[in-house]
């Protein structure tokens, strides 16, 4: 439920981190919410501090229905094939999401399926599980629909955050069924150990010592080359927004500082979407249950467009 006024809002990405943040005031005071995805372990960990003034952090944690997701109506008979579990520990360790993938003849994941769990670690507050209102979506086949983990009173909320696939969930027909999920057990096991590596001597999780080492390695490639224009030296310290305005008001020419901030985008993005081959067309970031091309391999020139950046870039490692 949205409550009050929100002002001075502004988000961000430090390209050299690999670290993204959000800020904005309400009338309990300034927040901020941090988060990265470690190269180190393996797991997105985001941080939520109390506000400025103090005020505690009180929220709800839940997960939305797949059949929300932006163009998930476009091809609901696909979607509709899928079904998927909501799940909340009875202790409030976790949330997750555990999904069979649809059971098609001759498919190599017809007894496959993917899993996301986020746990959730709060300082000096309390949580527990609660049930919110059913949303009666057909593929939806838990025995509690639509669990939520209830934060209340806390100075600060960690979540780590880890998703798998397997070819071996089993036959979709027993899938509602099913009480364990193997993948989910191993997910647990490995989103406690990160919180266990980084549990300082007071007991408490210690975000910026797992920031340390995945920041390390994500500045070595992102510092081994550097960009720099001269000219327009009063934007290049600007946002985006103010870098977008200042093109557009030009022309006749480039805005120098636009282009190095095109450049430092264009290599963060190269960096996170790259790994044991090359990126997909549509890179990671869809956001959307339907992408264009489907999010394939798009053999063409697209590949030689892709790969060339990490010749011009330094990236010996690629």
């Amino acid at each position: 439920m949205n409550k009050g006024t929100v002002s001075d809002y502004q988000r961000w990405t430090n390209y050299e981190t690999a670290e993204t943040g959000v800020r904005y005031t309400d009338e309990f005071g300034g927040w901020i919410r941090t988060s990265f995805t470690s190269r180190e372990d393996n797991v997105a960990i985001t941080k939520i501090a109390q506000s400025s003034t103090g005020a505690k952090i009180n929220m709800m944690i839940s997960i939305d229905d797949i059949s929300g997701m932006y163009k998930a109506h476009n091809g609901m008979s696909e979607v509709m094939a899928l079904r998927y579990k909501k799940l909340a520990d009875p202790n409030a360790e976790y949330m997750a999401q555990v999904a069979h993938y649809p059971s098609y003849p001759g498919s190599e994941l017809m007894d496959g399926g993917y899993a996301g769990l986020t746990q959730i670690i709060v300082v000096n507050g309390t949580k527990k599980r609660v049930q919110l209102t059913d949303t009666n979506e057909p593929m939806n086949v838990g025995s509690v629909q639509n669990p939520a983990i209830q934060v209340v009173g806390a100075d600060a909320v960690y979540l780590i955050t880890q998703s798998n696939r397997t070819f071996d969930m089993g036959e979709i027909e027993a899938f509602a069924g099913m009480t364990q999920h193997a993948l989910i057990d191993e997910l647990f096991h490995n989103t406690n150990a990160v919180a266990e590596k980084y549990t300082d001597p007071s007991g408490h999780f210690d975000y910026d010592a797992a920031l340390a080492p995945h920041a390390a390695k994500h500045a070595s490639e992102f510092n081994a080359v550097r960009f720099m224009l001269q000219g327009d030296e009063d934007f290049k310290d600007a946002d985006n927004a103010a870098l977008i305005n200042a093109q557009k008001e030009s022309d006749t020419r480039i805005n120098h500082a636009f282009m190095e901030q095109v450049y430092n985008q264009g290599r963060y993005a190269l960096i996170c979407c790259s790994g044991s081959s090359a990126p997909r067309l549509y890179r990671m970031w869809t956001g959307e249950w339907n992408p264009g091309w489907r999010a394939i391999y798009t053999l063409d020139a697209n590949v030689n467009l892709q790969v060339s950046p990490m010749n011009t870039g330094h990236f010996t490692q690629a």
